[in-house]
């Protein structure tokens, strides 16, 4: 038997008798409804917490997930717009530090996570805008430094993490607008190379890692606008081509990792604006294919790595705009479909994968702008739902996979723009809640999801925009990896015993902000389901959702109900004795059987039970 799956046994038998000693009733184990409770959390949008009272709403933005809680910038009355952190909860969604006193407001923009530290630009009132990070406590948010010394703004932007380094442009008024890079101390915050020596500034943008490399837009005075790449020193800070040569601008935009390579939008001067790709070297630096020939432009965008290829919307010249994906091959790059005939084009964006599906929005001309889905395939192209009949189109927006279900902003023509989901099917594209009634609708933007919580602002006409929430994680998914198994039970079994607002990640299923006993069960109940199973909140755990448990293992043996009691009596307390005896059930009776046992007799009484103890994951491993 696989050693790591022993070790684990006897730690699970150490967690568990932690708990209140359980009532050793004779009973056998059998199928029961879990009761609703355990299931209210999930799938029901509510409000977390009205921050700016009562009805101007306090417009959360920025929105990142920094280790399971989301920070965000928010509007009050008192202290004007500063940095904000939400646990889920009201009383744990709370302003991190006043930065700037008054209602000015330090205005936090660009929230970034860097190797788990959050960094932002922020006014203090002092020092203009400039770099600040954050632990998430008052104290812990600081000005990393003041580039631009004086009432001066640095003006950091264009953020984007390298492991747990920083980079970004800013203006220390000198240099102008340059590449800088920070490790989180003042001392560590540095300009990366002076590109455009002088006061102008290369102006980068587009900061794209690729393997620890970041690949940028810069202009160094001489090339104009061109694809540059840096390793964060001076000397690895280099032009990799000249692809508009001289003073004009190949002007590169939209830098995608696919598969290492690196693909952008960029204009040769004789192609017009065109697919093309590097690998970082001059000779790699290519033109993928020349979509629309001649000087017009195919003006490809919305470019997205879907399953290690690349898609993105493009105008041939006879189509239209159209959803095209490419290989990095002339011949590999292909226009998918052809969704309105004509010049016009079906206008494809967003593009959001969800599993080995992706989707987005489009107007086939009938239907308006609708969802559609795709598998890259022609005939794996469709519409999802003509969500709003007509061709008006419901204009879906804000598209974010939550656990392998599409949450999306939609308007369906009667209750205004409000949230909605999809499982990539007609029937299964449904309106989660129509929180503000009428024509105006709530509607909802900045989706971000946190561990398998669904965060936006919307409006539900009483509160003003405010921030709200969905818990949609698929029931047990602990890891958010779209589906229920042993890594979950483990990850649970660390968050065990951890109290006052215990996140999902945590292993708090349930939402009570507690990781105990009645979170085993929750588990217990989905394990084996995937991203293609949610168990919807008004529903409570039938017989049928429980199929795919096995069925209670008898305990008639004597020497099975010694070797049980040897394991889990409390009053047996020498732990080499316990290993002994978590060791001894397993060789005798197999690691399934003690699975399925250790739940019962280990369960509060108070807690009602289901068979199906993790079998397949055991004799998994």
């Amino acid at each position: 038997m696989n050693q790591s799956l022993r070790r684990w046994l006897r730690s699970f038998v150490a967690v568990c008798r932690r708990q209140p000693p359980a009532a050793r009733e004779a009973r056998r184990l059998g199928i029961e409804t879990l009761e609703v409770r355990a299931l209210l959390a999930i799938g029901v949008p509510e409000l977390v917490r009205d921050i700016y009272q009562p009805v101007a709403g306090s417009d959360p933005s920025y929105p990142v997930d920094i280790s399971g809680t989301l920070y965000f910038s928010a509007l009050t009355p008192t202290n004007g717009r500063e940095l904000w952190k939400s646990n889920g909860t009201s009383s744990g969604t709370v302003l991190v530090r006043d930065i700037r006193s008054g209602i000015a407001g330090s205005d936090p923009h660009y929230l970034t996570n860097a190797g788990g530290t959050l960094y932002f630009q922020a006014d203090d009132g002092t020092s203009g805008l400039e770099l600040w990070k954050s632990d998430g406590t008052s104290s812990g948010t600081v000005m990393v430094k003041d580039i631009y010394s004086g009432i001066n703004s640095g003006y950091p932007r264009s953020l984007a993490s390298v492991g747990a380094a920083l980079y970004f442009r800013a203006n220390n008024g000198t240099s102008g607008i340059e590449l800088w890079k920070s490790d989180g101390t003042s001392t560590g915050t540095v300009l990366v190379k002076d590109i455009w020596s002088g006061i102008d500034g290369s102006d980068p943008h587009y900061l794209t890692n690729i393997g620890g490399t970041v690949y940028f837009r810069a202009n160094d005075g001489a090339t104009g606008l061109e694809l540059w790449r840096t390793d964060g020193t001076s000397t690895g800070t280099m032009l990799v081509k000249d692809i508009r040569s001289g003073i004009d601008s190949s002007d590169p935009r939209f830098l995608t990792n696919v598969g290492g390579a690196v693909y952008f939008r960029a204009n040769n001067g004789t192609s017009g604006l065109e697919l093309w790709k590097s690998d970082g070297t001059s000779t790699g630096t290519v033109l993928v294919k020349d979509i629309r020939s001649g000087i017009s432009n195919s003006d490809p965008r919305y470019l997205a790595n879907i399953g290690g290829a690349l898609y993105f919307r493009a105008n041939d010249g006879a189509s239209g705009l159209e959803l095209w994906r490419s290989n990095g091959t002339s011949t590999g790059t292909v226009l998918v479909k052809d969704i309105q005939s004509g010049i016009a084009g079906g206008d494809p964006r967003y593009l959001t994968s969800v599993g080995g599906t992706f989707y987005f929005r489009a107007n086939n001309a009938v239907s308006g702008f609708e969802l559609w889905r795709s598998d890259g395939t022609s005939s794996g192209t469709v519409l999802v739902k003509d969500i709003r009949l007509g061709i008006d189109g419901s204009d879906p927006r804000w598209l974010t996979n939550v656990g392998g279900t599409l949450y999306l902003r939609a308007n369906d023509g009667a209750g205004g723009p409000e949230l909605w989901r999809s499982d990539g099917t007609s029937s299964g594209t449904v309106l989660v809640k129509d929180i503000r009634s009428g024509i105006y609708g709530s509607d909802p933007r900045n989706l971000t999801n946190v561990v398998g919580t669904l965060y936006f602002g919307a409006n539900d006409g009483a509160s003003g925009y405010e921030l709200w929430k969905v818990v949609h994680q698929l029931a047990g998914d602990v890891d958010s990896d779209g589906d229920v198994d042993f890594q979950d039970f483990l990850n649970l079994q660390i968050g065990f015993g951890t109290t006052s607002g215990a996140h999902r990640i945590d292993g708090d299923l349930d939402g009570d902000g507690d990781v105990d006993f009645q979170d085993f069960l929750f588990l217990q109940a989905n394990f084996g389901n995937t991203a293609d199973v949610f168990v919807e909140a008004t529903q409570s755990m039938s017989d049928a959702t429980l199929s795919h448990a096995l069925p209670a293992m008898p305990r008639d043996s004597e020497s099975s109900g010694d070797a049980l009691a040897t394991v889990v009596v409390p009053e047996v307390a020498p732990t080499e004795r316990r290993i002994a005896a978590v060791d001894s059930a397993i060789d005798e009776f197999g690691a399934d059987w003690l699975l399925h046992n250790l739940i019962d007799e280990l369960a509060p009484t108070s807690v009602r039970r289901t068979t199906g103890i993790f079998p397949r994951a055991a004799s998994g491993l």
